[in-house]
């Protein structure tokens, strides 16, 4: 069964014309009310629509872009602050890419600076994409030099990056055990005893019988009081940062908690899993053994094994959605993600390709049913006239241009400098502030008129002769006021239709259409009936009496605001019927925000004016 939705909207300033709506019924039968006969107090309780439509959230935004770790590939996480973005992708420190040249050279971070400023200025839901230019992970052998090939241990970095040259430190631990517990000891677990031979070790198998190094069976009377040995693991970045410690983790592939299994569902699970092993084919727990004694005898300071050979790579290309990596490719799966509405890839004003990605983040956010808003950046330094050439690039109701970039104080200020201060593109904070706005007044409100925390300034001042250019091109401006400090001063999008003019139209019917589409799912495979189609109704009705009771839409009556239609004859053919269309239609009334306010003053001779009455 498929599913159409026909939004029509109201002229700005004219009240919606409706058709008549059935009258509501006026009698307890047709209310389902229940008769009483006993005269008393009764609390009712009304039943609830079987099939509830909700607004879906507004306020979720994803940015793509280069980060100093982090996975390249699968759902990225979601992130509700600084810190969590920190401990996946990484600090605010710079990235070093190659410079053409065989060496690498320093890059300002401007993912972490776009990410601070999100949540600086109110945003709370962020996932972030990232992409990277044949990066490459680091790593590092386990196994002792003597090691046959077949039985070699690798530790590599989860993610590739320059910030994977870290250090793991892993730790021989024994821990006593009675012979209960031997008795029902997991297959993989390793005991360590002594005896009249002297010490034994030996393995559980899948049976729960014992082996030795040289697979003999080891009899379950000579084992005596042991010892179960396991392996800590403590994890550090190249900047000594801890990423995680493991305890209690076990020697053989066989064991639930073998290090291999519990880093690997770590890792699958967007937990803090910062390496993965490589083993070779005859690597068993007697090989990880002695890989983990031959760092050092003594078990309390072993020595760390360092990593190396991790680098940041180069730029990322745009490339293609198969090309793990890549902006498309990040494009790609943050199309998988239903929930977000905003988009932005920080720090892609600057490249020389800076055209293409545009183009690229549009065409993502105005794809049929992704409901989403483009954010793009200038790059730094742009004048008025260069500034309206890159708006003339994009014609689209689904991206929005702010103008000029911000200078913020810089995280990481050489020393001995106080007050150092970066320049930014403003993608990062217009997210925080469009997010806001959903969160304090929902997504039918522009975002406009909202002071931006956490920058010294604007790139450069922007005077209103400046702002009546490019406001009517669609160029929205931050703006410097006495009392208020910088404020964002426009809200319209990159569309040249008048329709689409105002970024919280567009966003709300998005919003609109988004939540009706997940809220009449149910209709799929129902059977085409006047009881589907009047439930549609109802379901629509329902959901758009509320938007219209929350100010969401223009009208002082509920008949004023919208009106819903869906039915044979009226909005299904026959044709349509047979095909196993539902076709519903519906009309809103949309609020655009006051953008000019005229104040008419008139000049009156002493007297003239009398006070009422």
């Amino acid at each position: 069964m498929v599913r159409s939705f026909r939004p029509r909207l109201a002229p700005h300033g004219c009240p919606l014309r409706l058709p008549p709506r059935a009258p509501p019924p006026q009698n307890r039968e047709a209310l389902s009310l229940p008769a009483y006969t006993t005269p008393g107090v009764y609390a009712e309780e009304p039943p609830s629509p079987g099939r509830r439509i909700t607004l879906v959230p507004t306020h979720v935004a994803a940015f793509v872009g280069p980060t100093r770790r982090g996975p390249l590939e699968g759902a990225p996480p979601m992130l509700g602050s600084v810190a969590d973005f920190e401990r996946v992708y990484g600090g605010a420190q710079p990235l070093w890419l190659d410079d053409g040249t065989g060496g690498v050279a320093p890059q300002t971070n401007h993912m972490a600076l776009a990410v601070r400023a999100f949540f600086d200025n109110g945003g709370a839901r962020l996932y972030v994409q990232r992409t990277a230019g044949a990066a490459t992970a680091a790593s590092a052998p386990l196994h002792p030099e003597a090691a046959p090939a077949d039985r070699t241990i690798v530790i590599h970095a989860a993610t590739p990056g320059r910030l994977g040259n870290g250090t793991v430190r892993l730790r021989e631990r024994a821990s006593p055990v009675t012979l209960r517990a031997m008795t029902h000891a997991e297959p993989g677990t390793v005991l360590r005893t002594a005896n009249a031979d002297g010490t034994v070790e030996c393995v559980a198998d899948a049976q729960g019988r014992w082996h030795d190094r040289r697979g003999r069976r080891v009899a379950h009377g000579r084992v005596g009081v042991s010892r179960i040995l396991s392996v800590e693991l403590e994890c550090f970045d190249a900047e000594g940062l801890a990423l995680g410690s493991w305890t209690g983790l076990a020697f053989s592939a066989l064991h639930p908690r073998w290090v291999g299994t519990v880093l690997s569902r770590e890792a699958a699970a967007g937990g803090r899993a910062a390496v993965w092993w490589a083993l070779g084919p005859a690597a068993d727990a007697w090989a990880l053994l002695d890989a983990v004694r031959a760092q050092g005898s003594d078990a309390d300071d072993q020595a760390p094994v360092a990593l190396a050979g991790g680098t940041d790579g180069g730029l990322p290309p745009l490339g293609t959605a198969d090309e793990p990596g890549s902006y498309a490719a990040g494009l790609a799966m943050l199309g998988r993600l239903g929930d977000v509405r905003l988009v932005a890839a920080p720090g892609s004003s600057l490249r020389d390709d800076g055209t293409a990605l545009r183009a690229a983040l549009v065409a993502h956010a105005g794809a049929p049913r992704a409901w989403r808003m483009a954010l793009l950046d200038p790059a730094p330094g742009l004048a008025v006239a260069e500034v309206q050439a890159q708006r003339a690039e994009v014609d689209s109701p689904h991206a929005a241009l702010h103008w000029p970039c911000l200078v913020v104080p810089d995280p990481l200020p050489p020393p001995g400098v106080v007050g150092a201060t970066i320049t930014v593109p403003p993608g990062g904070a217009v997210a925080g502030l469009y997010a806001h706005a959903d969160l304090q007044w929902g997504a039918h409100h522009t975002p406009a008129n909202q002071p931006v925390s956490g920058v010294v300034r604007a790139e450069q001042p922007v005077s209103a002769r400046e702002q009546e250019q490019l406001n009517p091109r669609g160029i929205n401006c931050f703006r410097e006021f006495i009392g208020r400090g910088l404020v964002l001063w426009g809200g319209r999008t990159m569309s040249s239709e008048s329709q689409w003019r105002y970024v919280n139209v567009r966003r709300y019917v998005d919003a609109i259409e988004a939540s009706l589409d997940a809220g009449l799912r149910w209709v799929a495979f129902e059977l085409q009936g006047e009881a589907v189609w009047a439930e549609v109704r109802a379901a629509v009705d329902d959901f758009l009496l509320g938007q219209w009771r929350e100010g969401a839409l223009q009208g002082s009556r509920a008949n004023e605001a919208w009106y819903v239609q869906c039915g044979a004859g009226r909005t299904m053919t026959a044709n349509d019927v047979a095909q196993g269309r539902v076709v519903c239609e519906v009309g809103i009334a949309l609020l655009r925000p006051a953008e000019f306010i005229v104040l008419r003053w008139v000049g009156l001779t002493a007297g003239a004016l009398q006070p009422d009455g």
